[in-house]
């Protein structure tokens, strides 16, 4: 049902890469819309590549303007939009404040109001858009699921697909103080299976696949993740040596017959995105999560976690 959707919105979308594309703003612009996290991590991998270009970000809100600017990026909100267009699009805002229709809508109208079009439209989707849950490997390719949630990405998939851009679906991401490790410490007692394989990518090396992404103005479904699944337990296991955990109680799993709020309610994927990191020209620097939190607990290596 996925791909019929896929289809059918491509469809009704792809003349939007035929319309006169807004002027650019420079060489090499950048615009990030939802620009948190993973937004400025691109921003901060952008600056460092390209020193003289334009970089805009855009929020729904004012409170991270000021670490913007500190970093070279002029903010925006997205409710005082100005028109100005730019080489490359990331589009990372997240699903949550927006209806079905209207995430595609805005996937829609970022792309025809905000892309210069002589770069690389990239939009952020999640591999949990797929149906696998067996523990079997997945491509590109693979089956997607028809829950409200994965119609919902699709269809700014194929609004970023159907203007010519990419959507690149990503594993799980997390960093020292974000990530599903980070919710089941909170939570402390948590409603899943232990050993549900969930894939995993730093939020810096998601970062850096997005700027090859847009880079390569790839087009199509991309995937990306570090090529290292991992059960629950053994997420754990990897942050539970780390300062800022090391004192705290493990999280209890258990699981019942509602499906987990975080990852698989069964066995799980594994997320084979070789295809992928070619066409872009991508690997991540945190081969697994016991290599990025070992690093980390060392000397903290990862962008501040700020929104």
């Amino acid at each position: 049902m996925g791909s019929t959707l896929q289809l059918a919105a491509i469809l009704m979308l792809g003349g939007a890469s035929a319309l006169a594309a807004p002027a650019s703003v420079g060489p090499d612009s950048l615009y990030v819309v939802g620009c948190g996290v993973m937004g400025q991590s691109v921003c901060l991998q952008w600056r460092a590549a390209y020193p003289d270009a334009t970089i805009i970000g855009e929020t729904g809100g004012d409170a991270s303007h000021e670490r913007l600017r500190a970093i070279g990026v002029e903010p925006v909100l997205r409710s005082a939009r100005d028109g100005r267009a730019c080489d490359h699009v990331l589009f990372c805002a997240p699903p949550s404040p927006f209806g079905d229709d209207e995430y595609g809508e805005e996937v829609a109208a970022a792309a025809a109001g905000c892309w210069a079009g002589a770069g690389g439209f990239v939009f952020a989707s999640s591999g949990g858009v797929f149906a696998e849950d067996d523990g079997n490997v997945v491509t590109e390719g693979g089956a997607t699921a028809s829950t409200p949630r994965a119609l919902k990405m699709l269809k700014a998939e194929a609004a970023a697909i159907g203007a010519g851009g990419a959507a690149a679906r990503f594993a799980g991401l997390y960093s020292r103080a974000r990530g599903a490790h980070s919710y089941w410490y909170a939570k402390g007692d948590v409603a899943a299976s232990p050993s549900g394989l969930i894939n995993l990518l730093h939020y810096d090396d998601a970062a850096g696949f997005a700027k090859r992404a847009l880079e390569a103005k790839a087009t199509g479904v991309l995937l990306a993740a570090d090529g290292a699944p991992r059960t629950r337990t053994a997420i754990v296991d990897a942050v539970a040596g780390h300062p800022a955990f090391r004192d705290r109680p493990r999280p209890v799993f258990a699981a019942t017959d509602e499906p987990p709020r975080r990852g698989p309610a069964g066995g799980g994927r594994i997320y084979d995105c070789a295809a992928s990191a070619t066409a872009v020209g991508w690997a991540p620097t945190y081969a697994t999560i016991e290599a990025f939190f070992a690093a980390d607990a060392e000397a903290p290596c990862e962008v501040a976690d700020t929104k």
